[in-house]
């Protein structure tokens, strides 16, 4: 049975924005989008995530990956199934 992951994506509207919902689409995968493009609160909070303000910000069952690094979405998606 293949595990069901929490995906939350934060963007801003940048191309390696749009790659990353892209990915997420093709690969079926369900996901939450925070847009952070004028919000202050929302950027703290991306900040907080990353430690940077650079989007995107996927985060895969709790671990953070910041920029469009789809090899290494595969293997975070690819542990505990």
């Amino acid at each position: 049975m293949k595990k069901h992951h929490f995906v939350t994506i934060y963007t801003s509207g940048t191309h390696y924005c749009e790659l990353t919902r892209a990915y997420f689409r093709e690969s079926g995968l369900e996901f939450e989008e925070i847009n952070v493009r004028g919000s202050e609160r929302m950027l703290d909070e991306v900040i907080k995530k990353s430690g940077q303000k650079e989007t995107p910000i996927t985060i895969i069952d709790g671990r953070t990956i910041v920029g469009y690094k789809p090899d290494l979405f595969e293997v975070i998606l690819q542990q505990g199934e």
